[in-house]
């Protein structure tokens, strides 16, 4: 979830914390200069007035070095401009920061049309029978989920720079997940809307965009689209999302919003008369092997009761600064310089295990077969690509994540083994997949609209303006488009590449004289687009939903 809030709140403490003992040592000087009145009474006050004078200076000066400071824990690249979004962000317009205005117009086009199919109204399809084929529905979303190692991509940038011969010789990063995949539908383009988690859910939930704000503000907004969760409840679902952490910005509002109980290590907690009876992995929780077996019973109980459910879950031991339970022996995978990176690819293993844990118990109750399991990751991680170690950014890498569709159903296994999904597809598409799947009347020939923003995974990649909203909500924007990509982030940088001839983004284009200029209008279109988003956006969530 490694986030600007987060950052803030990192940076608040630091600041808090040195301001109340910069506050002591200033009251302590201010009265022992107070009291040497009783002994210099014709010369203490002007003393006393300059060195108040002089300590409030100092203050001041402490001040700005402090906001101006970054903490190098845990976050050791935080915005440049941090005075400034600490200070002004939740005030500003989001436009006005990413310095695009409503004049910016353009008569450019790729001249794509867009048809999405037939509406779908009633969604009663959604209630379970005994013919009904898939009966349950499992969201496995990993935290911090790059997509060139889940399964792991030996051929990536990432495992050429960093891997050592060994594990380059091995190949036993990912061992079950590189078997599985082929039983798998399996996207390799799959990218996040968001680089940030909890809108990344709402993304993934809802197949809607966020709100364009920084930080969390859904959770006290009208959601313009009815969430999955919400339409299964609605036909009888038993539904969940379970992830061993505390609750943090808002998440308990925003999955109640979306129709999601949330359990997590508030309840874990509670279960154990209110104290904590496993080691914290990081600062939001625990391992995920602590809440694996509750997962696999909450389950239990679902089966036994004949009850059709959606559960929707997130890793921890994935998130920064990437701890292992005490039984799990670190391994060594990279060349000793990327020692972060290594202790995520630890992480990326464990968390490989936990999956063939969670399959193999699937297979071994006989729940697979009416069971649909979907794996995807909520955010990347940049490790140094353009000098940059964070989840706040625009990079490729932060937005590419896995997305995996697998069931053991006989009608469903032979559609989705060993299919390859082409094409740019979002989490936006997860919610439509979905309906296909349960949906009774899907066909091959008919994509159906069921309303939401995404498009379904089972049909061929419907071309059109795909947005990326970066850590946490506006820090940054992108629009791709026909393998164009334009990033504008708060600092005023605008960044476009040609995603299709340089996938790594490692050549920023110059419109004006690629391919002679034929696309040199794609930069004022981009703009437009982003800015026409942003105000749909606005208004969107401004409109209740009916549910």
């Amino acid at each position: 979830m490694a986030s600007s809030k987060e950052e803030m709140f990192v940076m608040g403490t630091v600041y808090l914390c040195f301001f109340s003992l910069y506050a002591v040592i200033f009251c302590v000087n201010y009265i022992k200069a107070k009291r040497s009145v009783d002994y210099i009474p014709l010369h203490t006050k002007p003393q006393v007035k300059r060195r108040t004078i002089i300590w409030i200076g100092w203050y001041l000066f402490y001040l700005m070095v402090a906001l101006y400071m970054r903490p190098s824990w845990p976050y050791p690249r935080m915005s440049s401009n941090v005075f400034f979004k600490f200070i002004f962000a939740p005030w500003n317009d989001p436009l006005t920061k990413l310095g695009i205005s409503e004049t910016v117009k353009s008569n450019f086009s790729f001249n794509i049309k867009i048809d999405q199919g037939k509406k779908v109204d009633d969604f009663s399809f959604l209630k379970r029978n005994g013919d009904s084929s898939i009966k349950n529905v499992i969201l496995f979303s990993i935290e911090s989920g790059r997509g060139d190692v889940y399964p792991f991509n030996y051929n990536s940038p990432l495992a050429k720079k960093m891997l050592n011969d060994k594990t380059m010789k091995e190949k036993k990063i990912t061992p079950f997940l590189d078997s599985f995949v082929k039983e798998c539908a399996y996207a390799p383009e799959f990218s996040t809307a968001v680089s940030y988690t909890i809108k990344s859910i709402l993304s993934m939930q809802c197949s809607m965009y966020p709100y364009p704000s920084d930080f969390i503000s859904e959770h006290k907004r009208n959601y313009y689209k009815t969430c999955l969760p919400t339409r299964l409840k609605q036909n009888g679902f038993k539904t969940v999302f379970m992830e061993p952490c505390s609750v943090f910005d808002n998440l308990d509002i925003i999955t109640a919003k979306m129709g999601l109980p949330l359990y997590g290590k508030e309840e874990i907690d509670k279960e154990n008369g209110g104290r904590s009876p496993f080691k914290q992995v990081n600062y939001f929780g625990y391992d995920d092997e602590v809440i694996l077996p509750r997962m696999l019973s909450w389950i239990d109980k679902q089966v036994e009761s004949k009850q059709p459910f959606y559960m929707a879950s997130m890793t921890n031991t994935n998130h920064h600064p990437w701890n292992l339970p005490d039984n799990w022996k670190m391994r060594e995978y990279t060349t000793p310089e990327y020692i972060q990176a290594n202790h995520y690819l630890n992480t990326v293993s464990h968390t490989d295990a936990i999956i063939q844990t969670l399959v193999e118990y699937l297979k071994k109750k006989d729940i697979a077969k009416e069971t649909l399991l979907i794996i995807n990751g909520d955010h990347g991680f940049a490790f140094g690509e353009k000098g940059i170690f964070a989840a706040g950014n625009v990079l490729d890498v932060t937005f590419k994540v896995p997305l995996m569709l697998w069931t053991e159903n006989k009608k469903w296994k032979p559609l989705l083994k060993d299919m390859i999904i082409r094409g740019d597809r979002t989490s936006l598409d997860i919610v439509p997949t979905i309906m296909d799947i349960l949906n009774d009347k899907f066909s091959n020939d008919t994509a159906l609209d069921y309303g939401y923003e995404g498009n379904s995974l089972l049909h061929p990649e419907v071309i059109k303006p795909r947005f990326g909203f970066a850590n946490p909500g506006l820090s940054a924007i992108q629009v791709r488009e026909n393998g164009l990509k334009m990033a504008v982030d708060l600092s005023g940088s605008i960044s476009v590449y040609d995603l299709s001839n340089d996938p790594a983004e490692t050549t920023e284009l110059d419109l004006s004289t690629f391919e002679g200029g034929k696309f040199a209008g794609w930069y004022d279109r981009a703009r437009e687009l982003i800015y026409k988003q942003i105000k749909y956006l606005e208004n969107a969530y401004s409109i209740p939903d009916e549910q």
